[in-house]
């Protein structure tokens, strides 16, 4: 695509239904429909179904298909939190035009087609960096490798209430608001990673701004808006 007098290559697509409060609502949905093995032998009340994403003991209700179910976090035997982000992508629906990333999406592949810069931004960037260099340091970065580690230790910590963290003020009080830290860093790991296809030692740029410029999902947008040539004066 031709703009103000340079060239691009430009790809977009609409993961609607995969921002993270959407995930959200799949994992859990998920957990309903598919129940996790009791290995631990926990009593379970009618309705109620075991989390493997939420801290252990913590009760949340849901109303689903007009029906109200209780999940009930459980630590995470064997990654299977994981296993349970893993399988909202649906990465065996058919690809009618390859490379895919997930659930039959076509996508350019992030290994051998883009050898750029990666910024990661919105929901990403206010997860992970409370647990790098704190959220006012607008840039940083981290390997996807990192954030798996990042991942699996906050799913851990849960068990002896996140002392792991006590010397990191911002990230203890992240841990004590949000109940589904470590299902939303599962998350991201599982969209980066399995979903997006990035390898694990590339590096991703965490940004709040870009050269001063406040990022979001309405850059994505005038993606598709100058798609057509008409706005760019080609």
């Amino acid at each position: 695509m031709g703009f103000n007098g340079n060239d691009y290559t430009l790809f977009q697509h609409s993961y609607l239904g995969y921002g993270l409060n959407e995930a959200r609502s799949k994992i859990h949905r998920y957990v309903v429909e598919n129940p996790i093995p009791n290995h631990e032998g926990v009593t379970l009340e009618e309705n109620e179904y075991l989390h493997p994403c939420m801290p252990v003991k913590t009760k949340i209700p849901l109303d689903l298909n007009n029906r109200s179910v209780n999940l009930r976090g459980v630590s995470d035997p064997g990654g299977e939190c994981r296993r349970v982000v893993e399988a909202i992508f649906y990465k065996d629906k058919t690809c009618l035009q390859t490379p895919c990333s997930f659930n039959g999406v076509y996508q350019p592949s992030l290994a051998t087609s883009f050898d750029s810069d990666i910024y990661a931004f919105s929901y990403i960037f206010d997860r992970v960096t409370p647990f790098r260099l704190g959220s006012q340091t607008p840039t940083q970065d981290m390997t996807l490798r990192e954030i798996a580690d990042l991942t699996d230790r906050v799913c851990l910590a849960d068990e002896t209430n996140f002392k792991e963290f006590d010397h990191n003020a911002e990230a203890k009080e992240e841990l004590g608001k949000i109940a589904e830290m470590c299902m939303d860093l599962s998350y991201i790991y599982g969209l980066l990673g399995y979903g997006y296809g990035i390898p694990l030692d590339r590096k991703i740029n965490l940004a709040k701004k870009i050269r001063n410029y406040e990022t979001g999902w309405c850059l994505g947008a005038s993606i598709a808006v100058l798609e057509d040539r008409w706005y760019v004066g080609a």
